[in-house]
């Protein structure tokens, strides 16, 4: 499962991270971790909604993470607040990304400092917004560099970044 089925407790939806836990989607529809693909499933929209037209959306959210080296989520590695050598304040931990996904599918932004970066999302014309790590949510503006980019979405890169540009929502 993605973490956004894991965080449904924490956004009051207890009956629904009951259901998905108990078994309600039986594992014969192909089990647990593949919710996403089962029928019975597909009618159940994230609680956290955004703003689409196309109620066939409800069942895709933009809301992703960065994994790979580096990242607030680095697979393989047991991340805490002493990993935020750059700082919980300039470090991503979700992104409104271009690219929606079935909201309980663990489909993440895979991170690769020698890639391009991922799409994100062009829903508001002034930039897209993100979830920092001191639990705030800033409008990241479109005109930012990539190199800034990468430096947030690193959590020990060691790059500097100037908070000024980017609004605290």
């Amino acid at each position: 499962m993605s973490w956004r089925a894991e965080i449904l407790p924490f956004i009051r939806q207890d009956k629904l991270y009951r259901d998905l836990k108990s078994g309600k989607f039986p594992p014969s529809q192909g089990g647990l971790e593949r919710a996403w693909d089962r029928p019975a499933f597909l009618q159940v929209p994230f609680p956290v909604q955004w703003k689409s037209e196309n109620p066939k959306e409800a069942w895709l959210t933009p809301y992703r993470v960065f994994v790979g080296k580096g990242t607030a989520f680095e697979k393989g590695t047991k991340i805490t607040l002493n990993d935020f050598l750059d700082g919980v304040a300039t470090t991503i931990l979700v992104v409104d990304a271009a690219d929606a996904v079935p909201w309980p599918k663990p489909d993440e932004l895979e991170y690769d400092a020698s890639k391009p970066l991922p799409r994100f999302s062009n829903r508001f014309p002034e930039g897209f917004y993100a979830l920092f790590a001191d639990n705030t949510i800033r409008l990241i503006p479109a005109n930012t560099s990539e190199q800034a980019l990468r430096a947030l979405i690193t959590r020990n890169g060691g790059e500097k970044v100037d908070l000024g540009p980017f609004l605290v929502q």
